[in-house]
């Protein structure tokens, strides 16, 4: 079985938006047209508004061929803030 993970960085999600937007919709609870559109939407717009943010990054996996997850993350710059409960160097891993 041949599994494997794909990195998209700024703009080249796009290419895979449609793919998000189907697993998305297999995920949802509440199936229906209207509803469907709805959630397609909202997945669209929010991956152009964040390609667009310096450090987006999107992963997708696959087993095979087929996609079976994706992901998407924000870096960030700035460390990360102390949390209390945690030592500083903690927080900052």
């Amino acid at each position: 079985m041949d599994v494997g993970t794909t990195v998209y960085q700024g703009d080249t999600a796009h290419g895979v938006v449609a793919e998000f937007v189907h697993l998305r919709l297999l995920s949802s609870r509440e199936r229906s047209p209207d509803r469907d559109e709805e959630v397609a939407s909202k997945v669209r717009q929010r991956i152009a508004d964040e390609v667009r943010r310096p450090g987006f990054l999107a992963v997708t996996t696959r087993i095979g061929s087929r996609l079976c997850g994706f992901g998407t993350a924000v870096r960030s710059a700035d460390p990360a803030p102390e949390h209390p409960a945690l030592e500083a160097r903690r927080s900052q891993e």
